[in-house]
């Protein structure tokens, strides 16, 4: 199928999902030139169990689920209409992945979007996004999303990100133990009267929004904003902080942001203490990384480190890789809950049969 051929179909038809994904996704195939599932299935597959239409599944609640396609060590597939919630897809997919053994791709589309998500265990995901006007060229040849759906059928695992999550959380963190480390000099070096306590609590508030930003928490990009408006030279970075957490307290308008409310007593007070020159610089270069991506397990070596004084270890020597803690964690904790829980959900599933046997004939269930 040429691409111009693909975006003249399917940039015009408005029908619903359950009409259109299975012809799409034929069309995808048809695109990147690779066998369709029916092609597939009666030349390698005749089960489906590795490439199939509306595979059965199980979701991480027990629940029975069905992936609109699944490409076995490649990529589930979930369409949504036209213009719906693909991040509920995304979300969707994330409960199917355990059960289908954790392809390196999930994907959404509403047809005129396809959003590709890597994951790559102990590496962060990565979004790639494919629409109607990256599938033709300006000459009307194949444009670079015919490359990219391409590499999800012949090579998933070019999407594997370079570096690692480990590497990641590492290198980001380095860059807000030089914050902490800038105010805790500068305090020695002025005598400025506050507690440990007081410097943590602000340390920690400064993390809490570079996370909440790159989450999307706080909105627009706003905290990073209101560091590079210091510019080169330190102008007074206390203000603005304080009206910011003023507004992360209470809700409110910040500039033109609306800042939600953040509960809690993280933001008890507006405390910021006296900065050094150059500390925007430093919160600069923490802001630019993306904390999303970071493993959440490092925090409790950023708080240790920011609230002893006395801590003088590396990083690395605290931090334990997720892959690490897994080893402990599976076997000791996760392996005998999930076996209650499944002792739970069969007797479960027992006694409701149990009670459904004693409500008669079936005419007497319909008319509940």
């Amino acid at each position: 199928m040429l691409p111009v051929e693909f975006v003249n179909k399917w940039s015009k038809l408005q029908q619903k999902e359950s009409a259109l994904y299975a012809s799409h996704f034929d069309d995808v195939c048809r695109l990147v030139g690779h066998l369709t599932p029916s092609e597939y299935g009666a030349r390698r597959d005749p089960t489906g169990e590795h490439f199939s239409f509306q595979t059965t599944t199980q979701k991480a609640d027990g629940q029975k689920g069905f992936a609109d396609v699944y490409f076995r060590d490649h990529f589930i597939w979930e369409y949504k209409g036209p213009h719906a919630d693909l991040g509920k897809a995304y979300r969707q997919l994330q409960l199917y992945r355990e059960a289908l053994n954790n392809p390196p791709l999930l994907i959404t589309s509403d047809i005129r979007t396809i959003h590709l998500y890597s994951n790559f265990t102990n590496h962060p995901t990565v979004e790639t996004i494919v629409t109607l006007d990256d599938i033709v060229a300006a000459n009307g040849g194949a444009g670079p999303g015919v490359d990219v759906l391409r590499r999800v059928f012949f090579n998933p695992d070019s999407f594997k990100p370079e570096k690692t999550r480990e590497n990641i959380t590492r290198a980001t963190a380095d860059t807000f133990l030089a914050v902490a480390e800038a105010l805790k000099q500068h305090q020695r070096l002025t005598g400025e009267a506050y507690t440990p306590e007081q410097r943590a609590h602000f340390l920690i508030r400064l993390l809490f929004c570079l996370f909440a930003e790159d989450l999307g928490l706080l909105p627009d990009g706003v905290f990073t904003q209101i560091v590079k408006s210091q510019g080169q030279t330190y102008s007074d970075l206390r203000h603005p902080l304080r009206e910011l957490f003023g507004k992360m307290r209470d809700g409110g308008h910040f500039g033109w942001h609306r800042i939600r409310h953040f509960n809690g007593t993280l933001f008890d007070d507006e405390f910021v203490p006296a900065l050094p020159h150059d500390l925007a610089q430093k919160v600069l270069r923490a802001a630019e990384q993306d904390w999303s991506a970071i493993d959440p397990s490092i925090f409790g070596t950023l708080f240790e480190r920011i609230i002893d004084e006395d801590k003088r270890a590396q990083l690395g020597a605290h931090y334990t890789s997720r892959d690490d803690i897994l080893l402990i964690v599976e076997p000791v904790l996760m392996e005998p809950l999930e076996r209650k829980w499944d002792e739970v959900r069969r007797a479960a599933g027992d006694r409701a049969a149990g009670d459904l046997s004693g409500l008669g004939k079936p005419s007497m269930l319909q008319s509940e």
